[in-house]
């Protein structure tokens, strides 16, 4: 599940794990520590503030020796953008340990280039979803397709929320991106 920041990602998972957990399957939930902006604590937090908990780990593939794992049949794996092992530690989980596996992050940078290994799972997917936001200049419902960035330059990990990032449609993003 791939999309801008702001399209509900976060608070997909969270349905997600509910469902999962309301007909007593077990979820190992897996986040990047890079992002506290919410919480620094085990927790994926939403924009709204809502929480679930969730392993913080800077790498993937330890959890595949864990007990846990052995016990899980699905895998959701949050922020995938920031793991540096996430081709390795998906296509063994799916592959070899049969695990169903959910890989939730964004697509692209600011500048619409790919963001870590996340395009490099499309080979080996079942399925992509990609959500979209709303245009935050529009303001009528447009869709939004990307993440456009409020700083003049920036790296590309910059964490940050509503302060720094914005969603925008493609028409918006040009025309932000054609005025710098």
């Amino acid at each position: 599940m791939v999309g801008p920041m702001f399209a509900g990602k976060s608070s997909a998972i969270m349905q997600i794990v509910n469902r999962h957990n309301s007909i007593g399957h077990k979820v190992m939930l897996l986040s990047h520590p890079i992002d506290s902006r919410y919480s620094q604590l085990n927790y994926i937090v939403n924009h709204d503030g809502s929480k679930i908990p969730c392993h913080k780990t800077t790498d993937l593939l330890p959890f595949n020796k864990k007990e846990e794992y052995s016990q899980t049949q699905l895998i959701i794996i949050e922020e995938a953008q920031f793991f540096l092992d996430l081709y390795e530690f998906v296509s063994r989980a799916v592959d070899v340990d049969k695990k169903d596996v959910i890989v939730v992050g964004l697509d692209g940078d600011a500048n619409r280039m790919p963001f870590g290994q996340i395009l490099q799972l499309i080979p080996i997917c079942d399925k992509i979803v990609k959500l979209t936001a709303f245009c935050k200049l529009c303001s009528d419902g447009t869709e939004a397709l990307f993440t456009y960035c409020k700083k003049k330059k920036v790296e590309q990990i910059c964490v940050g929320g509503e302060d720094i990032y914005m969603p925008l449609c493609r028409a918006h993003y040009l025309s932000s991106k054609g005025s710098e």
